[in-house]
């Protein structure tokens, strides 16, 4: 559903003849997408995983040295895998922590603020970073739609139950809010039954995480890695 498609379901949902949220107003579309935004943050979605591959180590990057992300939108590293020198996966740490982790090997931290990745130790020049990661979205208008496969309607469930609440608050609003929190949390729960579905189908049962580390081990010596 485009934005326009969500306002308009958003209006019926409030009824009695109401309009409150209006397709062609710069404010509702900002709220439009602050509610998509709320939606996208509720969890790690499989339908906004994405891998990227455009980074090299660089010679004479260390801890202090970062890899800049802000072309990638990138928002969130995923739980498993999130970075990976050629084959080599490292770990999370806290950017408060960084000089804590200097120079020490297969960790990396980001400073969200400045859409940057620290490498704290020092690989090899020319090497790919594999990133994966949850990425930001574009801003729906009125044409387009979010990049989920489904259930966009969620959006519009969402902004009717704020107005009720909110605006027109008195008994009658109160109940109609309440049964619409009660359709729209079925619809959140199918898109999450979704979301592990997808994530049950992307897993690799070839070998478990074990498995990868002594299979990663099988491949390369560590320590050639590290300057």
């Amino acid at each position: 559903m485009n934005g326009e498609e969500l306002i308009n379901l958003a209006n019926f949902l409030v009824g009695d003849n109401e309009d409150p949220f209006d397709d062609t107003s710069a404010t509702d579309l900002i709220y439009l997408n602050q509610v998509r935004e709320e939606v996208e943050a509720e969890e790690e979605w499989e339908f906004l995983k994405t891998q990227d591959r455009s980074l090299t180590t660089v010679a004479g990057y260390n801890w202090e040295d970062g890899y800049d992300l802000s072309a990638l939108d990138y928002l969130l590293p995923t739980a498993q895998y999130p970075v990976l020198v050629d084959v080599i996966p490292y770990t999370a740490v806290p950017l408060a922590k960084r000089v804590l982790y200097k120079d020490t090997g297969l960790r990396f931290c980001i400073d969200y603020s400045e859409d940057k990745l620290y490498l704290l130790d020092a690989p090899d020049s020319g090497l790919v970073i594999t990133l994966n990661f949850v990425k930001k979205t574009d801003d729906i208008t009125k044409t387009t739609e979010p990049s989920w496969p489904k259930f966009h309607g969620r959006i519009a469930y969402k902004m009717a139950i704020a107005h009720l609440k909110s605006f027109d608050h008195d008994d009658v609003n109160t109940a109609k809010a309440g049964d619409l929190e009660k359709t729209e949390e079925k619809l959140m729960n199918s898109m999450k039954d979704m979301n592990s579905k997808m994530a049950l189908a992307n897993q690799d049962m070839s070998m478990t995480s074990d498995q990868d580390e002594v299979y990663v081990d099988s491949r390369v010596d560590v320590n050639s890695y590290r300057n």
